[in-house]
């Protein structure tokens, strides 16, 4: 008997021993758990409005050190973790691609924000001993206590060996496997997107070079009705970031907008103590200082024409729908294989705006088929004057004629005629810097409020699409901007508005006004009348006045 409760009262003390073990781990789990980053998290106002935004397509533009980078770092620890407040992403198996630009930015950025300590600083409560984020305002005094918050996604979601190394030694994965299921996959953009699988969540952190990524990401996105946001600080002047902040600005009167714009500012981040924002500050140049402080684009400084903008340069149609028959109308011709660019322009009685009504933008295309494009185009149209590039069309091709003689004999068979130049055209102004020079004064805002350039709404997409991103040259071996357009791209409406605007179009009276402003019964009666005199042609003499 007494054997017996010997080894009862062993196993009750095992048993509480094990209990009290069990307890204690569940105990300093919990503690762990209270103080993970993504409890602790406190997001600054811009990143409380990303957070709750349910737009599919979120671009956090910003500064350096502004929090963009942390925000959509936190943003998708809260959805592959299952925890996110705001939103729904699938609680299992669910995919990410998160692209750089190169791996040492996976390696010493975004691995290390999401799954290192240190993603922002903590530190203990007085008042309630729990752990919190450190905040400066109030915490100053005590910058000395603080601690790195644990990683944003905690080691206990890695499934077992569920990192597949890139390049373990510098800690750039290629592949993280998480315990319920989801996948996070890495890339760089320098690297071509791979094709095929469809994701919940794309991320780009910086700016993204090659244009396939965007194209391939939006359509990877669509059968999971996946997510995409892009962190960035504007420094390259990328074509693609600054189209889609152009998509938001216009986006904003949606109540259900499809991207929206969310702008971090240094000087808004409060996590940040003001010494070490004005000691950052006083090394910027004005330039640096306007992308790196206030998150502004680069590409802006770069652009040849940055005052052109919709609200001053665009002419909605409730103003003007459509060009009157008596205004002087001028089409110009850049010639090209790869790219064929025309824009038909307008000049009222009073000569005080330049108007674009109207563009042809073939790619790939040929002579004939842009000759006869602008046949249909122009049909009805009286114009005063035709004017091509001066260089581009003195070049020869097959058969020995420049392109120039080819659109010439080309406009004859279509009796495409103006009344200054006949089939044939004025020569474009080659001098690309005096050229220039002028658009910029007919971008201008004159006293009266208005610029001479006027584009009338919805006319001409390219031009407007080139014009936003025309840039000056960069010197290869400087970096210096040069005065002078980059011809490689964006240059093909720009080169025929710079031909257009060499030549000063003035107004001159249409000897005959556009039929293409006649009503249907004005129409049939001046074919009727035009076969008439065709067909009388050489079987009389008119001897005295008369039609």
């Amino acid at each position: 008997m007494a054997t017996r409760k010997k080894f009862l009262e062993k196993v009750r003390s095992k048993l509480t021993a094990h209990r009290n073990q069990r307890v204690n781990r569940l105990l300093s789990e919990k503690a762990r758990r209270r103080c993970e980053a993504l409890r602790l998290y406190e997001p600054l106002p811009a990143a409380l409005a990303f957070h709750k935004d349910p737009s599919p397509r979120r671009l956090a533009r910003g500064s350096n050190r502004s929090s963009k980078t942390l925000t959509c770092a936190v943003e998708m620890a809260w959805a592959v973790c299952g925890t996110h407040p705001w939103h729904t992403y699938p609680a299992t198996d669910g995919r990410v691609y998160v692209v750089a630009k190169e791996e040492k930015e996976i390696g010493e950025v975004l691995y290390r924000k999401l799954f290192r300590a240190g993603a922002f600083k903590m530190i203990l409560d007085e008042p309630s001993g729990f752990w919190r984020t450190y905040r400066p305002w109030q915490d100053l005094a005590r910058k000395q206590e603080t601690k790195p918050a644990p990683p944003l996604i905690p080691p206990r979601m890695i499934a077992h060996r569920g990192i597949a190394w890139k390049n373990r030694r510098k800690n750039v994965p290629s592949l993280i496997t998480l315990t319920n299921g989801w996948e996070i996959s890495f890339f760089t953009a320098g690297g071509k997107p791979i094709l095929g699988p469809d994701v919940d969540i794309c991320w780009f952190d910086e700016e993204i070079t090659d244009p396939d990524w965007l194209a391939e990401v939006f359509a990877r996105l669509i059968d999971r009705r996946g997510r995409f946001m892009w962190s960035a600080t504007p420094q390259a002047g990328t074509d693609q970031l600054l189209s889609l902040s152009e998509l938001a600005a216009e986006d904003l009167e949606n109540p259900k907008p499809s991207i929206t714009e969310h702008l971090f500012r240094l000087a808004d981040n409060a996590f940040l103590e003001q010494e070490d924002k004005d000691l950052f500050a006083a090394g910027l140049t004005e330039d640096e200082y306007k992308v790196r402080y206030e998150g502004e684009f680069a590409a802006l400084g770069l652009l040849m024409y940055p005052n052109f903008s919709k609200a001053t340069h665009i002419v909605p149609h409730e103003k003007l729908a459509d060009i009157p028959p008596n205004w002087c109308r001028y089409m110009v011709i850049d010639p090209g294989n790869v790219v064929c660019a025309v824009l038909f322009a307008a000049v009222p009685p009073n000569e005080r705006q330049v108007f674009l009504y109207d563009e042809i933008y073939l790619k790939h295309t040929d002579l004939e088929s842009v000759a006869e494009r602008i046949r249909m185009r122009s049909n009805g149209q009286t114009f005063y004057a035709f004017i091509i590039d001066d260089h581009g069309s003195a070049r020869t091709e097959m058969g020995g004629k420049t392109i120039r003689q080819q659109f010439t004999e080309a406009f004859r068979v279509r009796n495409i005629k103006s009344e200054a130049t006949g089939y044939g055209f004025r020569l474009g102004w080659d001098d690309v810097k005096a050229g220039c020079e002028i658009v910029r004064s007919w971008l201008r805002v004159r006293e009266d409020g208005t610029p001479r350039l006027q584009v009338l709404a919805d006319c001409a997409p390219n031009f407007e699409r080139e014009i936003k991103h025309y840039r000056r040259r960069k010197d290869r071996e400087t970096g210096e901007l040069k005065d002078e357009p980059d011809q490689r791209r964006y240059s093909h409406a720009m080169d025929c508005l710079r031909y257009l605007a060499a030549v000063n179009p003035r107004y001159h009276r249409p000897k005959i006004e556009t039929a293409g402003h006649l009503n249907n019964a004005q129409r049939r009666l001046e074919s009727k009348r035009r076969k008439r005199r065709e067909s009388r042609e050489g079987t009389f003499v008119n001897l005295g006045p008369g039609r």
